[in-house]
């Protein structure tokens, strides 16, 4: 490992890297040194930043082409993209992680948590935000619970929009390709009295995945996703001193969940509102303060059409399953051994689960297993979350700043087939950040977050940091921090019940009563689970860090690397779903590896963006690595010319999923723009090439063919 280190970082050393140009509220004002918002909520040089940050622009977001935001995220070292089977929608993982479940990384846009409130993921799908409005978008590579919470676990997401001012006018963009590509946008700015503005309505659709054996553009696996929605933010200026803004969207998604047959179907329709609110005090120049307030909710209907043998819905073997979850177990695989029923209660109910499959003794042979009830079996669940935080910065003098805050937070679930009712979780959290420059070269970052919330534990996060100036522009860092990841609600409280409606035999077309021999009209799968509290530990991590900075401007260059070492106890690994009734948080993984990123600008018409990563995971379960490369490097090249662009970009995944594959693709997304006026048309082609057609996590999801591309077209006045 050591010598993969050092062949891997030392060649690094001697390198250099590219300051975009980027907003003047991210630069320190009178220079053109790039700052950082997330890390420590304050304003920081990145030679200053106690963490490894990666920064998306706007210029990037418009250069790659891409559709979604975790299609941008492969170009962060140690990100991989990954695919929920059982969700049909994207997953990001740094560096190791279960790959159904997006559950170790805090996602924040413009300061609100995406991270859903009873399940841990992040549903990308159902973000309403068009990459059209990103300013950029800041990743924080490591623990980050010290600033946001129990769910910044390994990495922070945070993305920032554009202010309506800066994108005045109308804009229309339409985008058509194979997969079913169809894309729509409209948005339109403008300046009202002392405020401004913007509304933006967006749709996605495409159809997924081919599937295992598809072939030459054929389509076998039913994953179609459509996403809707409409956004609106004010903002204005109350006084000079204060500031407000509202943001709120309404946003619906569909989305068919994979399966090769169409008659065993199962979809997927969510719709979700959020209203925000932030308000800002400037008292004076060295002292701030913001509060901000933000409801969301979400609702969730996920149905499928399911058949089961009819037995496995009788109410009696419901009943013995609560009793005896391993002996009804074992009497699925063998009827007949009646040694695994502990009591003449369970003998019984088993007695009547024969009996009213026909067979009215357990001693008979011959019970038919085969008959089938088909049925619909709805997972529906609804979410909210009140958020309320207040957050104060102060610079004291010339050496001291700090930033400190409260916050608030109520989630509650609703769902009969998750939580039999209701479940809710109160969440207090008191958090702060102390930067203190001990010499002119040497600065200390010192903070933490207390957490006390109904269903955990309480928590608490520290982060320290030394970061050692050789330069304004160039630095060395040490990092030790440690976070934990709370269970969420159906981890922790679940009440897993399964419940199929409209029943129909298969076999007669019956429908109702008379579609099976217990005359049922809606039946309750025998598999549940019910845990008043399964007492869970929180997952914890502990990670040390060394890193690397340096911004040459007279080059246009920008450097970072980073080495590690991550170890994570306490894991929640195990499968959650009703056939899973024990659930443990035992398991572990340790993680060692270095990262690198380039920026480099040769010329004011070219840029280079290159990342690389090496990724060393030691796991007690393989489902943690399966989508976890040991080395990964992704490389982009764009060049400007007289009214046109194009960009480059190549990616390479070694020892992709558990060692077994390598994955390589490029891509070229080319565009033209044209001025008529106060009119700017432009067109653009994408066009992506997959070397191997390896399977990206699942063995489902392939494509039929190698080669994706689209078309768009764009008006903007």
């Amino acid at each position: 490992m050591r010598r993969s280190l050092l062949a891997f970082t030392l060649p690094l050393l001697a390198g250099t890297v590219c300051a975009q140009d980027v907003p003047d509220d991210f630069l320190i004002q009178g220079d053109d040194i790039p700052v950082v918002l997330t890390t420590t909520r304050l304003k920081q040089p990145r030679a200053e930043v106690p963490a490894s940050v990666t920064v998306i622009e706007a210029e990037q977001i418009r250069s790659w082409g891409a559709r979604t935001i975790p299609e941008l995220l492969r170009f962060v070292p140690g990100m991989v993209l990954g695919h929920s089977q059982s969700e049909n929608s994207d997953t990001v993982v740094y560096h190791a992680s279960v790959q159904n479940f997006m559950r170790r990384m805090q996602v924040q846009v413009d300061g609100r948590a995406v991270y859903k409130a009873a399940i841990a993921q992040v549903g990308w799908d159902d973000i309403p935000i068009a990459l059209e409005d990103i300013q950029r978008i800041e990743i924080t590579r490591g623990p980050s619970s010290a600033t946001y919470g129990a769910n910044a676990f390994m990495a922070v997401i945070n993305i920032i929009s554009k202010a309506p001012e800066d994108t005045l006018g109308t804009r229309l963009r339409y985008r058509g390709g194979n997969q079913s590509v169809q894309d729509a946008l409209i948005s339109h700015s403008a300046m009202t009295g002392s405020g401004s503005y913007r509304l933006t309505g967006a749709y996605y659709a495409d159809d997924g995945f081919d599937g295992e054996f598809a072939e030459d553009g054929d389509d076998q696996w039913n994953d179609d996703n459509r996403q809707q929605f409409m956004s609106g933010v004010y903002q204005t200026s109350l006084t000079d001193r204060t500031h407000w803004q509202l943001r709120a969207a309404l946003n619906n998604s569909h989305a068919d969940i994979g399966n090769k047959d169409p008659g065993l179907w199962q979809k997927r329709d969510t719709d979700s509102v959020f209203v925000q609110s932030n308000l800002e005090f400037d008292f004076s120049a060295n002292h701030r303060s913001q509060l901000q307030v933000y409801w969301q909710r979400e609702e969730r209907a996920q149905r499928q059409y399911e058949c089961v043998d009819t037995i496995l819905l009788d109410p009696a073997l419901f009943d013995l399953y609560r009793l005896n979850p391993q002996g009804t177990l074992a009497l699925i695989a063998n009827p007949f051994d009646s040694s695994v029923l502990n009591t003449s209660a369970e003998a019984a109910l088993y007695n009547q689960v024969l009996s009213n499959a026909g067979f009215p003794d357990m001693t008979l042979l011959g019970i038919n297993l085969d008959d089938e009830t088909c049925g619909t079996v709805p997972t529906n669940i609804v979410d909210q979350r009140v958020d309320i935080e207040w957050q104060d910065t102060v610079i004291w003098n010339d050496t001291l700043r700090t930033v400190s805050g409260i916050s608030y937070r109520h989630d509650q679930a609703d769902s009969e087939s998750l939580f039999k009712g209701q479940r809710s979780n109160n969440l207090v959290r008191l958090f702060g950040n102390v930067e203190w420059r001990l010499q002119p070269w040497l600065l200390l970052n010192a903070g933490a977050m207390y957490e006390q919330e109904d269903i955990n534990e309480d928590a608490f996060s520290p982060r320290l940091a030394l970061n050692w100036l050789l330069s304004p522009q160039q630095s060395v860092r040490a990092v030790f921090s440690q976070a934990v990841r709370s269970p969420d609600m159906l981890e922790q409280q679940p009440a897993w019940t399964l419940t199929a409606y409209n029943l129909r035999s298969p076999s007669t077309g019956l429908t109702g009563a008379a579609s099976n021999y217990l005359e049922l009209t809606e039946g309750t799968y025998f598999l549940s689970h019910i845990a008043a509290d399964r007492g869970l530990d929180q997952e914890r991590i502990t990670s040390i860090e060394l890193g690397y900075y340096h911004l040459l401007p007279q080059w246009r260059a920008e450097l970072d690397i980073k080495l590690y070492r991550d170890e994570l106890r306490d894991l929640t690994s195990g499968s959650l779903n009703f056939e899973t009734p024990d659930v443990t948080s035992d398991d572990r993984m340790d993680i060692q590896g270095a990262e690198m990123q380039l920026k480099w600008q040769p010329h004011h018409s070219d840029w280079l963006w290159l990342t690389m990563a090496y990724t060393d995971v030691e796991a007690t379960r393989l489902s943690e690595t399966r989508i976890s490369p040991e080395k990964t490097l992704t490389a982009s090249w764009h060049h400007r010319g007289e009214g046109w662009n194009a960009t480059l970009s190549y990616l390479w995944l070694d020892s992709y999923a558990n060692g077994e594959n390598l994955y390589q693709r490029s891509e070229l997304y080319v565009r033209k723009d044209w001025q008529v006026g106060r009119y700017q048309f432009w067109t653009g082609v994408f066009w992506q090439h997959q070397f191997a057609q390896e399977a990206l996590g699942h063995y489902t999801q392939r494509y039929s063919t190698p080669n994706l591309y689209y078309l768009q077209a764009g008006l903007e006045f």
